[in-house]
């Protein structure tokens, strides 16, 4: 008899937190999964794009210049650019905001422009990913565009889209405490 022995590779993981507010829904939300990674072994870095200074993009093609030329702005994406490109997985979080993802978050998606290179080379190609979201609504169509946005740009990226966490009903701070849904994302990181 032969046993085959499946051991799940570690993973470097990034979560980036958009929420502006501090110790909110969405960091609670994100802080429990990753939780749950960790708990499988994977190494995780979160950070809070909702408290950094990133600029929307310039359109000023600069990044296409040369093959590896990165974004010519210098702003607080320059912390994250070494560790999207080193990540093995990258999980979005966002409040929802007008039926969508932070503004905060968004910076940070179309600052990823840098690294498509005229669709020439990807290389955040073949990263798996994740959507973690919180809102007020208890209406889930209220959050289609937000997963739409999500899933397009994780299409375009080449990403392995590993699924959208949706906490729905929650809106004063600390709302997500009791509600079950920490537990739920918890078990949900576990699962990875």
């Amino acid at each position: 008899m032969v046993v085959h022995v499946i051991r799940r590779l570690n993973m470097k993981i990034l979560i980036i937190s958009s929420s502006p507010r501090k110790g909110g829904n969405s960091e609670l939300l994100a802080r429990a999964f990753a939780q749950g990674l960790q708990q499988n072994g994977h190494v995780v870095t979160m950070i809070s794009a909702g408290h950094m200074k990133i600029n929307g993009c310039l359109a000023c093609e600069q990044c296409y210049a040369e093959p590896d030329a990165p974004c010519v702005q210098k702003d607080d994406f320059w912390k994250i650019y070494p560790m999207l490109l080193a990540a093995d997985m990258v999980v979005l979080v966002s409040p929802l905001y007008f039926f969508n993802m932070t503004t905060q978050l968004k910076a940070v998606i179309d600052r990823m422009y840098a690294f498509c290179r005229g669709h020439q080379t990807m290389p955040l190609a073949g990263k798996k990913s994740v959507l973690l979201m919180t809102g007020a609504s208890s209406d889930l169509k209220d959050f289609l565009p937000a997963i739409d946005s999500y899933k397009l740009t994780a299409d375009y990226l080449k990403w392995q889209d590993k699924g959208v966490f949706i906490a729905s009903d929650v809106w004063k701070k600390d709302d997500i405490l009791g509600s079950g849904w920490l537990e739920q994302v918890l078990a949900f990181g576990q699962s990875l």
